[in-house]
């Protein structure tokens, strides 16, 4: 993804702060709002914001009902680098799973969503969740 920023002139991110930028340039929000919609922490938003905002890529502002919550949304070199980001996944799901037709590609989705379903379960003790090649 680095790449895909680098050849639109844009400086590269951590892979949790591509992710969030994709978020807000979709749909801003505040930091809870995205904390949930990405699976994260506040505190992991709270800090992955600062980064993009340093590079210009988001803005902060105070919420107009509620000044407590932090709004953000993307400035135009972050919409531009989310747009950059965008065509890079789509060039690589290209290349990936471009000799597959189209129930195929679904297939395919539907087998990785399940994958990462399962991921994010519990282990049988209840805590965290399931290590790849983990011993029960």
């Amino acid at each position: 993804m680095n790449q895909a920023l680098a050849d639109g002139g844009y400086r590269p991110l951590m892979p949790a702060a591509n992710w969030l930028l994709i978020a807000v340039a979709r749909q801003p929000g505040t930091v809870n709002e995205l904390a949930g919609r990405l699976g994260l922490t506040k505190q992991a938003v709270s800090r992955l914001t600062e980064r993009l905002v340093i590079l210009g890529y988001c803005d902060r502002r105070r919420g107009e009902v509620n000044r407590r919550q932090v709004m953000l949304s993307v400035t135009d070199a972050g919409a531009g680098a989310a747009a950059a980001l965008l065509a890079g996944i789509a060039a690589v799901d290209e290349a990936m799973l471009g000799s597959l037709d189209e129930a195929e590609r679904a297939a395919f989705r539907r087998v990785l969503a399940a994958v990462a379903e399962v991921s994010e379960m519990p282990d049988a003790r209840g805590q965290g969740p399931v290590a790849a090649g983990e011993p029960d």
